[in-house]
């Protein structure tokens, strides 16, 4: 349980709260890098404080070395878009090992949020199909449909359409668990409404099939995360 609620901080503080600016930023000025290192150490901070001085000073242990392996990563050379994917799912992926090792340092009984036990599993995943999974797809694309733009976002509107897709597939099946079957339409009405929206704006600046493969990871994530964890 402790796992879970350090893993709520960094996702928090590694995507949630780490706007274009300091992800643009931090791989050329090590100043942005630190701010972001501090953020990270700030939101886990604030998920540590139940469960004891000893968690917490390893929190900010791991914030040193959050700044380091960031810092180090934009130093490898990357000279294609798969360096960069497999630099994220590398990056992650340490991060993610320190996190468990300091969790196993916590030997008390398990804590929860006030009324809401599943709460802590809930806010992970709405923030991995949300902020996290943005980062994710935009990699993939890039990897898919490397001449399609130069900018990691096409225009700043992609990303928050994104999200909102994502978040209204997910919240409709996660609506089901209480109040029955989803319908089938309104997820339909969300793809439709994303697809005219890319023929009304985007279409001079993407291809279909970037869109398309997109709008099928927008469809394909949220609903592995309903799937995993709830049913």
């Amino acid at each position: 349980m402790c796992f879970d609620y350090l893993l709520l901080g960094h996702l928090l503080g590694d995507f949630t709260f780490q706007t274009d600016t300091i992800a643009e930023n931090k791989a050329k000025n090590w100043k942005w890098n630190l701010y972001h290192a501090f953020i990270v150490t700030i939101c886990m901070l604030v998920f540590a404080i139940p469960f004891g001085t000893l968690i917490m000073g390893l929190v900010l242990i791991n914030g040193v070395l959050h700044f380091i392996i960031d810092f180090y990563k934009f130093k490898l050379p990357c000279k294609s878009p798969l360096h960069s994917l497999f630099y994220f799912v590398a990056d992650q992926s340490l991060h993610l090992l320190i996190i468990w090792l300091i969790s196993t340092f916590y030997k008390g009984e398990p804590f929860y949020f006030p009324v809401v036990k599943e709460l802590p599993g809930l806010l992970i995943t709405l923030v991995l199909i949300t902020s996290a999974a943005s980062i994710l797809i935009q990699y993939i694309l890039r990897l898919m449909f490397p001449s399609s733009k130069e900018s990691f976002f096409i225009i700043g509107n992609e990303k928050v359409a994104g999200i909102i897709t994502r978040l209204l597939i997910f919240s409709s099946l996660y609506s089901s668990l209480y109040f029955g079957k989803p319908l089938l339409l309104i997820i339909l009405v969300i793809l439709a409404a994303k697809t005219v929206y890319y023929y009304r704006y985007w279409h001079p600046l993407i291809t279909p099939a970037y869109f398309y493969t997109g709008l099928l990871m927008d469809f394909l994530i949220p609903g592995a995360a309903f799937i995993i964890n709830y049913l």
